[in-house]
């Protein structure tokens, strides 16, 4: 492998190719200069160094997460919206549809019921056909 050293005296700085079992032993005791008669020590350089990072804290890792996140909450919310849709009431009396809720509220009331709970909706049926 190829390392760094720099030499005390004039500073030059010089690739050395070192055994990786003699390295250790090299960076204890330096290497000769070659251009004085100085000794040069073992200088880290981060050139050629890739660094990976891993773990929860660092962003690539984030920012998929969040991605994730978004499209897992979009998914959930439209389950959600489909699973509690709202049945509709049509207008009926003891079961068999009228086509509106007068209609309906008439054919109760000619049977003698109590016909204030179709007041509501006949006031929402003609609030929607008027386009409130």
């Amino acid at each position: 492998m190829k390392y760094d050293f720099a030499c005390t005296s004039c500073g030059s700085v010089q690739t050395v190719s070192v055994a990786v079992s003699a390295f250790e032993e090299k960076k204890a005791t330096g290497v000769p200069c070659t251009k004085c008669e100085g000794t040069a020590e073992y200088q880290f350089n981060t050139k050629g160094v890739i660094f990976s990072f891993a773990g929860d804290a660092w962003a690539d890792k984030n920012y998929r997460e969040k991605k994730y996140r978004k499209r897992r909450a979009s998914y959930m919310s439209d389950r959600q919206a489909k699973s509690h849709i709202r049945p509709t009431l049509k207008p009926n009396y003891k079961g068999e549809e009228a086509d509106t809720w007068v209609e309906a509220r008439d054919a109760a009331r000619d049977d003698g019921k109590n016909v204030a709970s179709y007041e509501p909706l006949i006031h929402k049926e003609r609030a929607q056909k008027r386009g409130d």
